[in-house]
């Protein structure tokens, strides 16, 4: 009885491995980054309407877009010299993304292994003037790379707690990204109707 229990316990452990077991990595999945804040500090705008709507209106709340007040905060801050030194910094740090756009391919490829319905998106970098570090809506997903100059940025010290340097780094932004689209389109509606600190640490685990 003992060598059928133990040969019963090795099968259903052996199943288990499988079940997360990931296929090797294939290319199935080329994650190429668009990159926004170029185009803005090199255009004044953006050609992508979806995105300029998103930008203006939401992730730098300039108001509603074709709005002569809206173009005034526009210019100010393409104008801005703080803005242009952080931006300046970024192209240094972000000139080339090929090992993130890399990680960021086998990561959708893993999360797509697990959840198969979840859709890909288009996947870009901005200037958010250190607002909100990932952006998600339909179809889009974007990083304000701004936030993410490394945690001795001397303007971070001005602006963030001690606490929070540590995640504003490079290397954090591959997981940053993945999390936050994770987040939106994971989430279960429940939670962000009536979310409670107890329910979204539950949540979260």
């Amino acid at each position: 009885l003992l060598p059928l229990l133990a040969l019963c316990l090795l099968f259903s452990c052996q199943q288990e491995e499988e079940r997360y077991r990931v296929p090797r990595f294939r290319d199935q999945i080329d994650i190429d980054i668009v990159r926004y804040d170029r185009e803005f500090f090199e255009n004044g705008n953006i050609a992508d309407s979806a995105f300029w709507y998103l930008y203006c209106e939401n992730i730098m709340q300039f108001g509603t877009v074709g709005e002569k007040e809206t173009q005034c905060y526009l210019e100010l801050f393409h104008s801005d010299s703080d803005v242009c030194k952080t931006y300046q910094k970024a192209q240094t740090i972000f000139d080339e993304n090929e090992k993130l756009e890399a990680d960021l391919s086998e990561a959708f490829f893993r999360l797509k292994h697990f959840v198969p319905d979840i859709p890909l998106p288009k996947v870009s970098m901005h200037i958010s003037g250190f607002g909100q570090s990932v952006v998600s809506a339909p179809g889009i997903l974007s990083a304000g790379i701004d936030k993410y100059l490394g945690s001795d940025y001397p303007i971070y010290k001005e602006l963030f707690y001690e606490y929070q340097l540590s995640r504003m780094i490079p290397e954090q932004l591959a997981a940053d990204y993945l999390n936050g689209w994770r987040r939106s389109e994971c989430t279960h509606e429940s939670l962000m109707e009536d979310v409670r600190l107890l329910d979204y640490l539950v949540y979260e685990g």
